[in-house]
């Protein structure tokens, strides 16, 4: 800022500046005046400012003390009201159990004293609001000599109908039309001077029987004391009567004319309140008032609950005291009965405000009236610091690493720092405030700086600026570097111009651009590099100019990377990058895929007879040993083949057949070459469709097992059970295990599959006898991906089968994968008490080196050598050898296939343990093991 008011005054910002002394003095006596001047105005604003801060404070304080008196109020009113309800509905609950007795009663035209026992006791159980249930039936006078002969019979002795004297005796009751005597009772015993009684007395409990005879509902008598009971002993009865099913009593003569009687429940009130307020809802400091409401016997308390986060035992207080201060009041219906609810808090309790946040605010409105103070203060004193920061300001433009001129709207330079001139080797005078844009431009063309037009520079840039757009060039310099020049169009017409070099940042650009377009391990070019150059040759291809592209994978790349490390992987791609780089030729471009895939696109290839003698000599190249510090390497590699534009002209659709081929020749052995072909497509499809279905398999249920029986030659009984998993395909019918297996262990599907047959598995063995166990077979791919052991511990929990009875079969694949970690979870099988036998014994190169670094416990011969028993010496040779090998290891041996009785006695000869094939049967499904077992001793005839 001091530098803009210096060029305003005339003084030149670059270079020494230049002042008038006079000038000087009469600016300092102006900004002393302002600075006096400022002064009374701050005191003025600060009294202001608090007394407007005063005001509004109390102000707001008074209005959040009246609305926290309100919050307060309505708190207090919302939890009466949530008492209301709760009792209420409490209440409606104990008495709808009077509607399950009477169900009872209506459900059958005679219910026995035991039955209504029975009944009353599962409806009384678990509460104590109701003190009891009783059964009082209509008796007329024609029946009355029936039904006292009938309760005399049904055990209460000297039962007979009698009416309460004046002084509480019992006396015969008077005839009458009908009678309504206590018949059963949840409560008394039958020997209870209780029984007979008539309510028809003329009292409220006559009429509280007829309300509820004539309006079908439950009637609820006036509060009366209990004979017996704990504390506060008012209570009530409610009766609901009971008419004759199947006959009308929609008006008030069909209800007195076919009435059955009634069922009755006694409450103590207090116990009634207390159990629903205990049981829903929680203390809420409020002492709760009851009282009934009867037009003929006034307003009289029926109950007091005092808070039960009250310390003290208070006393209840009169109505009208009750009613003069706080309350809230309701009524609670119970049964035809209004009783009279209030509530009132305690002291400190709901209603009461503690006005908190309204002294909180106070304090708050007067500190913000403080900071508003300070910040006057604070604003003042920041006035004084202006001219400090311009300061600062200026030495931050001469530190800034670009160069920056401010130029007005007349296109002529305000400010600037010496940057400009050192990036161009200019004198201080080149770029000076006033200096014109355009004469700025033209020095530096005439320095071999600028190779522009000027006069059509500055036309294009001011035509910019005046539209409100940004223009930025990049210029390279005679000397190599790269300065980047942008212009920022500001407020009032002018620009901001910065120019920065750029050099450095140019070069790291372009090295990231190549890092993005090539792989870093072999330094060839990377997927994306190679499909771009793929789309152009495609775009540019001529008329009758073809080319091949060629997908190299290299054979036991990964067993190497396991065994050797990643290190060695990493020196064997590089080897084999540069071996590859020999075998182009002049417009052939090679590129790593990723991981140890490669592609070659071998341009001009008129004959696949080229492409073959290409292909022939990679695959001669790359068999040749590698030396990977100091140790020899022996790897192949496979590659499959388009042609364009022949087999396609789509960059990622001749990738794709490409590939395809590749998998061709992974398939037909390794270390060979294929051309595409139409086929390999259907084929292609064919096995995503299976492996859809595949999928779908595992969540629809499509699979299941079947059983084949292993016999123990020496006891020709049945020891076991393999399991073997078949798929129910909705389509396609039974699908063979030898069809979808490979494709399961290519896709790792094989994990869940496996897991399921497993747990399967082990339910299914778990309902056979004990003696029995159950072969179950694991992929490598599961000792690859899967815990394995996890697996296995959940399907023995699950199942409940002993680890004894599990036998899980491997093949020599499964070490083959990693060693180490597999015998590791194999040895904790076994201790677990799992057996674990090896599968298809002989048929690898290695299987007598894995009997010696894992104690299995059986090795079962491959089939191939059982059927070859008629006519190969050798392979009697190697069932006779292994027989006894496992007798000197102490393993069993299982021969596999067995399908004549040759087969069989000659395994019986050599010491063979057991035996499974189609001559014992075939694979069983699961509903049939059952009948196979009760089938013993088993010999071959029996189960052929």
């Amino acid at each position: 800022m001091a530098d803009y008011l210096n060029f305003i005054k005339g003084q030149p910002r670059f270079g020494a500046a230049r002042s008038d002394p006079y000038l000087n003095v009469w600016f300092k006596v102006m900004l002393d005046r302002q600075v006096m001047k400022g002064r009374i105005l701050q005191h003025w604003a600060l009294l202001a400012t608090a007394c407007v801060g005063l005001v509004f404070s109390c102000t707001a304080w008074f209005a959040a003390s009246v609305r926290e008196d309100r919050l307060a109020e309505l708190e207090f009113s919302a939890r009466a009201d949530n008492h209301l309800l709760t009792l209420q509905g409490g209440i409606n609950t104990y008495l709808s159990r009077m509607g399950a007795l009477r169900a009872l009663y209506n459900s059958d035209d005679y219910v026995s004293r035991s039955e209504f026992q029975i009944f009353s006791e599962e409806l009384l159980r678990g509460q104590n609001a109701i003190l009891a249930v009783s059964w009082i039936p209509r008796v007329t006078h024609a029946q009355r000599e029936a039904h006292e002969l009938l309760a005399v019979r049904d055990g209460i002795s000297g039962y007979r109908i009698k009416a309460a004297k004046g002084d509480g005796g019992l006396v015969p009751a008077p005839e009458r039309a009908e009678y309504f005597p206590i018949f059963y009772s949840s409560r008394e015993k039958p020997d209870s001077h209780i029984y007979g009684l008539d309510l028809n007395d003329g009292g409220l409990r006559q009429h509280t029987l007829e309300r509820a005879r004539d309006a079908d509902q439950i009637a609820t008598s006036p509060s009366f004391k209990l004979s017996a009971g704990e504390g506060d002993r008012n209570g009530f009865f409610v009766t609901l009567p009971v008419y004759r099913v199947a006959h009308p009593h929609d008006t008030v003569a069909n209800r007195r004319s076919n009435l059955v009687g009634f069922v009755q429940g006694v409450f103590q009130i207090g116990v009634l309140i207390e159990t629903v307020l205990k049981e829903t809802a929680s203390p809420g400091g409020l002492d709760l008032y009851f009282y009934a409401v009867d037009s003929s016997r006034g307003t009289s308390r029926l109950y007091f609950h005092p808070s039960r986060i009250r310390t003290d035992s208070p006393q209840p207080l009169p109505l009208d005291t009750v009613t003069a201060g706080l309350h809230w009041s309701g009524e609670i219906n119970v049964g035809d009965a209004v009783w009279k609810f209030i509530a009132a808090p305690i002291p400190g309790g709901p209603g009461t405000a503690s006005h908190a946040g309204s002294l909180l605010l106070l304090a708050g409105c007067l500190l913000i009236t403080l900071l508003v103070m300070g910040y006057i203060l604070a604003a003042h004193r920041h006035a004084e610091r202006i001219h400090t920061k311009n300061e600062q300001l200026d030495a931050a433009l001469g530190n800034m690493p670009q160069a920056l001129l401010m130029f007005d709207s007349s296109a002529r330079l305000v400010i600037g720092n010496s940057h400009y001139q050192e990036m161009y080797g200019l004198s201080p005078d080149a770029a000076k405030p006033g200096s014109a844009f355009l004469d700025m431009v033209r020095q530096l063309q005439q320095g071999g700086m600028f190779p522009a037009d000027p006069e059509t520079y500055a036309g294009d840039l001011l035509s910019a600026i005046a539209q409100g757009n940004a223009l930025e060039n990049v210029t390279e310099l005679p000397d190599g570097r790269t300065i980047a020049i942008v212009h920022h169009p500001i407020p009032g017409g002018g620009w901001v111009t910065t120019h920065e070099d750029i050099t450095s940042r140019v070069s790291a650009e372009a090295k990231m651009s190549y890092m993005a377009l090539h792989d870093t391990l072999t330094n060839l070019p990377n997927r994306l590099f190679f499909h771009k150059d793929l789309e152009s040759r495609l775009a540019h291809l001529a008329r009758g100019q073809k080319f091949a592209i060629l997908c190299l994978d290299l054979d036991n790349f990964k067993h190497v990377n396991d065994t050797l490390g990643h290190p060695c992987g990493d020196s064997l791609l590089r080897q084999a990058a540069d071996r590859l780089r020999g075998c182009m030729r002049e417009g052939d471009s090679l590129a790593r895929l990723g991981g140890d895939e490669f592609a070659i696109l071998q341009a001009s290839a008129t004959e696949p007879a080229m492409t073959t003698s290409l292909m022939t000599r990679i695959i001669e190249v790359i068999g040749a040993p590698f030396d990977i510090d100091g140790q020899q390497v022996v790897v192949g590699v496979s590659i499959g083949v388009a042609l364009a534009p022949s087999d396609s002209t789509d960059p990622d659709q001749i990738l794709k057949l490409a590939d395809m081929a590749l998998y061709r020749a992974k398939a037909d052995g390794r270390g060979t070459y294929r051309f595409f072909e139409p086929e390999m497509d259907a084929r292609m499809q064919a096995r995503r469709i299976m492996e859809l279905d595949l999928r779908k398999a595992i969540t629809k249920g499509e699979f299941e097992l079947h059983y084949q029986p292993l016999v123990n030659l020496e006891t020709e009984q049945i020891s076991g059970f393999e399991a073997l998993i078949r798929w129910n395909h909705p389509e396609r019918g039974m699908v063979s295990p030898v069809d979808f297996i490979p494709l399961a262990e290519e896709t790792a599907l094989i994990v869940p599959i496996g897991e399921w047959a497993l747990r399967q598995a082990c339910e299914e063995a778990a309902k056979w006898p004990s003696h029995i166990s159950i072969a179950v077979n694991l992929s490598s791919i599961q000792f690859r991906v899967a815990n394995v052991a996890q697996a296995v511990v959940k399907a023995l929990a699950h199942s409940g089968l002993s680890a004894g009875r599990l036998e899980l079969e491997i093949t020599e694949s499964v070490l083959l994968l990693n060693g180490e970690s597999t015998l590791n979870t194999l040895h904790q099988l076994r201790a677990m008490g799992v057996r674990i036998s090896m599968d298809d014994f002989g048929t690898g190169y290695s299987s007598l080196s894995y009997l010696h670094s894992f104690p299995f416990d059986k090795i079962k011969i491959d089939r191939s050598f059982v059927h070859d028993l008629s006519s190969s010496e050798n392979s009697m040779a190697i069932i006779r050898a292994v027989t006894g090998l496992g007798s000197s290891l102490g393993m069993k041996t299982t021969g596999e296939g067995v399908e004549t009785r040759e087969e069989l006695e000659y395994l019986k000869r050599e010491g063979c343990t057991e035996a499974q094939g189609f001559l014992f049967s075939k694979a069983i499904p699961a509903r049939e093991v059952a009948s196979m077992l009760a089938a013993r001793p088993v010999n071959a005839k029996a189960v052929a």
